[in-house]
């Protein structure tokens, strides 16, 4: 006879639970944690200092990490400005992309938009000067610094033509796009050389937003033949 042996009715174990303090975040995440208090801390140090004159001891006590956990992401310090340079620029082309999308432009004048755009093109980069001031002395001895610097000026390049094109009928020059990305080089370049004054001189001698904004905007709407200044309007005869 065969004997059936009773299921038991022992509840299954449950599973334990671990506390919140207990359970600790994937590895992933917490290397990413480490590598953004890195980058803060050195964005930090970058306002103050030279990154020359940084040691890595420094910014890995500011970031709460330790010197092995910095060499497991950043062989050195270029490795380093490589990724603050990255990161800065990601946010400038995200930023600049938004604001100076055609569309959010849609009923506002030439001359309103061009103001606002050299605006953006003064502030948004701006917040990021101690990161671009480092790259710019790096770029020195860097071909890949220096190659980013040239890809983000096109960008911008580009992003300002497209914009100012954008009111075509408020531009009376032939071959209004080439007139639209010269205009925009001129505009740039002019942005670059005063924050590269920024670098090695002081404050007082870079011109004031104040002033620098109109002047560029008079500047590329008289390119654009959208606005001549009143020195060049036509006499009246007599």
């Amino acid at each position: 006879m065969t004997r059936h042996t009773r299921a038991s009715t022992m509840p299954a174990e449950r599973p334990t639970v671990k506390s919140a303090r207990e359970i600790q975040p994937p590895k992933q995440e917490r290397s990413r944690r480490t590598e953004a208090n890195i980058l803060s801390a050195t964005r930090e140090l970058l306002k103050t200092k030279n990154l020359a004159d940084i040691a890595i001891s420094e910014i890995t006590s500011r970031a709460g990490a330790s010197v092995g956990s910095f060499y497991a992401r950043f062989p050195d310090k270029v490795a380093l400005l490589l990724a603050l340079q990255e990161d800065a620029m990601s946010d400038v082309r995200a930023n600049l992309s938004k604001r100076l999308d055609p569309d959010n432009w849609t009923h506002a004048s030439l001359k309103t938009t061009v103001y606002d755009m050299i605006h953006s093109l003064v502030e948004v980069p701006g917040r990021h000067i101690p990161v671009f001031k480092a790259a710019f002395f790096g770029a020195l001895q860097n071909p890949l610094l220096a190659t980013r610097v040239t890809a983000i000026t096109e960008f911008k390049v580009e992003l300002m033509a497209l914009l100012v094109l954008s009111k075509k009928d408020e531009i009376h020059v032939p071959n209004a796009r080439a007139v639209a990305i010269s205009g925009a080089r001129m505009i740039e370049s002019v942005l670059q050389h005063r924050r590269i004054r920024g670098y090695v001189e002081a404050v007082e001698f870079i011109i004031p937003d104040a002033r620098l904004c109109p002047d560029l905007t008079q500047m590329y709407l008289s390119y654009l033949g959208a606005e001549r200044p009143a020195s060049a309007a036509p006499r009246k005869k007599r």
